[in-house]
């Protein structure tokens, strides 16, 4: 049981590299906010989106989009065809996927297939995932599935409280554990 928990871990540290990659887009679209404002009609797109961040001269994160817009209605920025890569430390790389993206105030969204994988197995999948910057809280109101090696987990209603590693779901959780040497069957 504690590699399966392990895994989790992992989970809240590349949600966590997620979390940085948030706070630098958020930095972003508030510098863009004093060179541009944009009417509702016409907003420009930008296509073929490629942004990065490193620290102490190591990639660890990229974010590609397909195209980009600011929203006139609400201040948010739309992103279509959305994926992210997060490079852990130890050399560990961590992909994200989704259909879109929105980026609003502290508040960062993605949309439709959203899938998070990393190379060791775990998977992460959802139909929307919520980050908030000034919470540091990961939230999901439907349906969340969490694939290992060693067991598949899903329900709904996500809640992950990164600074703590705390992780809940709501209801209708069920958890399959996979026979594997390190968890001994009864």
């Amino acid at each position: 049981m504690g590699r399966g928990i392990r895994v989790l871990l992992s989970a809240f540290i590349v949600i966590s590299i997620a979390g940085l990659i948030v706070l630098v887009l958020v930095q972003y679209s508030k510098k863009q906010e004093n060179k541009l404002k944009i009417s509702i009609p016409g907003a420009p797109v930008v296509e073929n989106l490629r942004y990065s961040g490193t620290k102490a001269g190591r990639l660890e994160w990229e974010f590609k989009a397909d195209s980009a817009t600011r929203s006139g209605l609400d201040e948010a920025t739309l992103f279509k065809g959305v994926k992210a890569s997060f490079y852990a430390k130890d050399g560990m790389q961590y992909n994200l996927v989704a259909r879109e993206g929105r980026l609003k105030g502290a508040v960062v969204s993605a949309r439709g297939g959203v899938m998070i994988e990393s190379q060791d197995g775990l998977r992460i999948a959802s139909e929307e995932i919520l980050y908030s910057t000034e919470a540091k809280e990961i939230t999901s109101g439907g349906p969340i599935e969490i694939t290992t090696k060693e067991m598949n987990l899903s329900g709904r209603g996500l809640f992950i409280k990164v600074d703590d590693g705390r992780l809940e779901l709501s209801g209708d959780v069920r958890a399959i554990l996979k026979h594997s040497a390190a968890i001994p069957l009864i």
